[in-house]
């Protein structure tokens, strides 16, 4: 993909926050856990007076072990283990499959040789906040390649941080959790605010099953192909969520974001808007 229709794509943000509040996670040494996430993204753009459409689908797969439970710590081995992406912008399109050996020995591939299967050590503590979220840098060459690693990181978060994959999978539970109880989660960092609210719809066994609503908004300064980019929108996330109570697992996540702004490319004079809808799902399962 080239021009425009990777720097629309660049600019797609979605809320994947987890939910930090008093509680604790519980887990045993040995547990292991396969977690999947999917990204399916549309954004509209309207330039020179004529609407086009772009698509990305992204699926990841994550394998999480409890290696040792050290005082409030949890030691666990995260291991990105499978990518899939299917991309389609203004006549262009990728297909790309971890599994297969010749699109691991392609163009795209140069930045994940480092990262698919390859565990990581990760530190998280009771309250599941991950506590080495280090990122290890890796040497790409060619503009291919970053566009992959690029849209991973937008659309899925970034696989060289260490924590990935179990920040989708863990969140601390309240101890006094009922119907009807609810929490909010905010934050604003580099011209991204989020504000989330979770509220318990209902309780079946172990299992709360979790309302989820929010906004995203950006104001963000960026650079990319030698180009200022500046990108506003405001959108509305909802969806929904079925939290495992005893042990703070999330076994199934389901939100939807729709966004409106532009995309302005100041050395271009061209101000797009651009309307985003974007459904994210993930689930984690015993391996």
């Amino acid at each position: 993909m080239k021009g425009i229709a990777l720097i629309l794509f660049s600019l797609l943000f979605i809320s994947i926050a987890f939910a930090q509040n008093e509680g604790r996670i519980n887990l045993t040494k040995g547990q292991k856990f396969s977690v999947d996430n999917k990204v399916t993204a549309v954004t509209t753009q309207t330039l020179m007076g004529q609407s086009m459409e772009s698509n990305a689908e992204l699926t990841a797969k994550y394998s999480i072990e409890v290696k040792a439970i050290k005082g409030y710590n949890y030691n666990l081995t995260n291991t990105f283990a499978k990518l899939k992406a299917k991309v389609s912008a203004m006549g262009n399109d990728v297909n790309f499959d971890s599994d297969k050996k010749e699109d691991m020995a392609g163009e795209y591939a140069a930045s994940l040789k480092d990262i698919i299967n390859v565990p990581k050590e990760v530190v998280i503590d009771k309250s599941g906040k991950i506590l080495n979220s280090k990122k290890e840098e890796t040497t790409t060459t060619g503009v291919q390649p970053d566009i992959m690693k690029m849209m991973m990181e937008q659309l899925l978060g970034n696989p060289e941080e260490t924590g990935y994959g179990a920040n989708l999978a863990f969140v601390s539970t309240p101890s006094k959790i009922s119907a009807g109880y609810n929490w909010t989660d905010s934050s604003s960092k580099d011209g991204i605010e989020n504000i989330t609210t979770y509220t318990v719809k209902e309780i079946k066994g172990n299992n709360a099953l979790i309302i989820i609503t929010g906004i995203l908004n950006t104001d963000v300064k960026s650079q990319m192909q030698g180009m200022n980019i500046v990108n506003k929108s405001k959108g509305n996330l909802k969806g929904e969520e079925i939290l495992d109570i005893t042990t703070g697992i999330i076994k199934e996540k389901n939100t939807t974001l729709e966004s409106s702004g532009t995309v302005s490319i100041e050395a271009q004079g061209l101000e797009i808007p651009m309307t985003t809808k974007v459904m994210f799902s993930s689930s984690v399962k015993p391996a």
